[in-house]
Formats: structure tokens, sequence, C-alpha cells
């Protein structure tokens, strides 16, 4: 058969078919542009759950101050104290899968300059504070070992800060008060805005953690210390050292629990990533099966919320602090229902594969 003669047919047949073949044309259209919607909406999940990742930190091990039962009584976390300065030099010494390090000391405190007030967060650290957590300077410059070790009453902003006390105003070279304490601000850090649990990162204050200790909190243990890893691959093995070394250097016998907690908040975050890529890929194959039968859409869209479900499972594995916010369940049952609208306004005519 010609060319000529089976375009010739194929326009007769339209044309004695037009209303079905616009209906066909239509749901082609809905279908193709519900895949194309949903693919993209997965991508920009991903993009979003990849820059928290990047804020979180380089390669970043948190290890937290514990908790030991005493006379059957646990005061909960930090209810210890017994990380001190020499477990963090230690690691940074002792750990070569570990390459920077900085302990942290913090708490609450109000600070005030001129008439403003606001009550915020405290962290005493080091410089290498900055590139352990990936934090950029928008004003001034970070205090430097130097003013560690004279124990000088230096602070560094956040942007929440900032905004509360200053309003538009420089704050650099300016003096506030801090614990009653006379504190020169050197810089001001770049925003980062919440946190995938809803906190405000730039709301707190930052201080070398010798001024902290001497002139706040008058204690020598550590909150927290902060370490960098030398790859995300080597933080398995290197947070195994990190235990092994802290409960040798606390004493601690095989029965006893640690008095520490050992936090990845990077393995929240991937645990995050693979949810979006699971609703990526299963919302796009959902699109793709609604051209068959509700009921294959269903057992397609059921596959969201288990993969959802254990995604979930594995982010409040990774840390009992820090949970993910969404509602995977709802997404799949959304999908599910946006879905079967599509396929139930199928052109007429159109073949269904019941309980494909």
């Amino acid at each position: 058969m010609k060319l000529k003669n089976i375009i010739r047919e194929a326009t007769a047949a339209l044309k004695r078919n037009w209303v079905r073949s616009i209906l066909t044309i239509l749901g082609i259209s809905v279908g193709v542009g519900a895949f194309i919607c949903v693919v993209a909406i997965g991508n920009a999940g991903s993009s979003s759950i990849e820059k928290q990742l990047q804020n979180l930190g380089d390669n970043f091990i948190w290890i937290e101050a514990g908790s030991r039962a005493r006379n059957g009584v646990r005061y909960g976390a930090r209810g210890d104290r017994t990380l001190i300065l020499g477990d963090a030099t230690a690691i940074v010494g002792q750990v070569p899968l570990v390459k920077s390090m900085s302990p942290n000391a913090d708490g609450h405190t109000q600070v005030v300059y001129a008439g403003e007030n606001w009550v915020t967060m405290f962290r005493g650290v080091t410089p290498v504070f900055l590139q352990i957590r990936r934090w950029n300077m928008k004003l001034g410059a970070f205090f430097t070992e130097a003013d560690v070790d004279a124990t000088a009453p230096v602070c560094v902003l956040g942007q929440t800060v900032v905004d509360n006390l200053f309003g538009n105003e420089d704050p650099i070279g300016k003096t506030i008060r801090v614990h009653s304490m006379p504190c020169k601000v050197v810089g001001v850090l770049q925003a980062k805005g919440f946190s995938a649990t809803g906190q405000d990162q730039d709301d707190f204050i930052v201080m070398p953690f010798t001024t902290v200790q001497k002139r706040i909190t008058g204690t020598f243990w550590l909150d927290d210390i902060f370490c960098s890893a030398v790859s995300r691959e080597a933080m398995p093995e290197a947070t195994k050292q990190i235990v092994a070394l802290l409960r040798e250097r606390h004493h601690l016998n095989p029965t006893e629990a640690d008095d520490f907690n050992i936090r990845r908040p990077e393995d929240v975050v991937q645990a995050q990533l693979a949810t979006s890529d699971a609703f990526a890929a299963t919302s796009a194959a959902a699109s793709a099966a609604r051209c068959t039968s509700p009921f294959a859409t269903y057992k397609v869209t059921t596959s969201i919320a288990k993969a959802a479900i254990a995604s979930r499972v594995t982010i409040v594995r990774a840390t009992r602090t820090m949970v993910c916010p969404c509602s995977p369940e709802c997404v799949a049952i959304a999908l599910f229902l946006m879905n079967s609208f599509l396929s139930w306004s199928q052109p007429i005519g159109s073949k269904r594969i019941v309980g494909a």
C-alpha cells in the first residue's frame, strides 16, 4: 500500500470519528503532562534535599554528651558531664579518618544591644567550626586561634540575631552584652535559613569555647564535639573508631551503655533523598499506569507508601532527634486519587484492562 493511500484512509477515519479522535488526543496530552509534572516535582524535591545535605557540614559527625542510669533514673541527653577537651583532642589525634574537630559548649542566654534584646543560643567553638559546618561569612571575619587562647570576648552573629538586635545597622565593631559580659561583634555568618526539622539555623551567636567556659558557664566539660571525616565513605568506620576510643577513655566495661551519643545528620538527609527518588520513580510509573485501569494505578501507588514508610523507619533509626517532616502516606493517597481521576476520564471507547 502506498503512503498516499495510507494517509488518505487515516484522514478519512479521523473525520468519521472526530469526537473520539479529539478525546484520545486530549487523554494522551493529559497523561504526558501528568508524567512530566510528577518527574519535575520529584527532581525539585531531590535538589532541595541535596542542598540540605551540603548545608549540614563537611562529612559531619556529631558527638553529643549522653546519659547513664543512676539508681534507675535516666537524665536524658546531655545528662552526663563526661565529654572533656581531652576527648576531643584524642579523637583528632588517634582516629586517622577524622581530619578536623571543634569542641562545643553551648546554652541559651539573653543578648542586649542599646534598647533591644533577644534570647538566643550561644556556641563556644574553634575557628575550624566554619569548615566543619560549611558556613560562610557575610560580614567581617571569624575569630582566630589567638582569640581562643586569649579567652577574648569576641563573637560572630547569626543573621536572625542581627535582624532582631541591629535591624539595618552595621553590627561589625559594635559591643553587645552576652550574659552581662561585654562582647565585641567581629563578624556575621551567611544565612542558611530553616533546617529540615523547622529549626532556625541562624538564631545563635558563636564565641571562642574558652570564653564560654571561663566567662559564661564556668564549667570545663563539653556539650558536643563536632568532627569532619576525611570522606563520606569513611564516616561509618570513623564512627566505630570514635565509639571505641571514647569507651576506652571513659572506662566503660562491655556491659555498660555509652555515656555519649553519636549522630550523623547526613544519614537523615540521605534517607530523605532516597524517599524523594522513590517518589519520583513510582509516581512516574503511576502516571504511566493510569492508561490501564484504576486497579493497576492503585498497585503502583501502594508501592509509594511502602517505600515511604521504609524510608521513614531509616530516618528514625539514623537519629532520635531528627525525623522527616513529610507525610508520604498522604502523598501516596493523593497520587492514587489523581491517577484514578485521569483513568476514569479516559476517552470513550478506549480499552481498559480490568484487574491488570
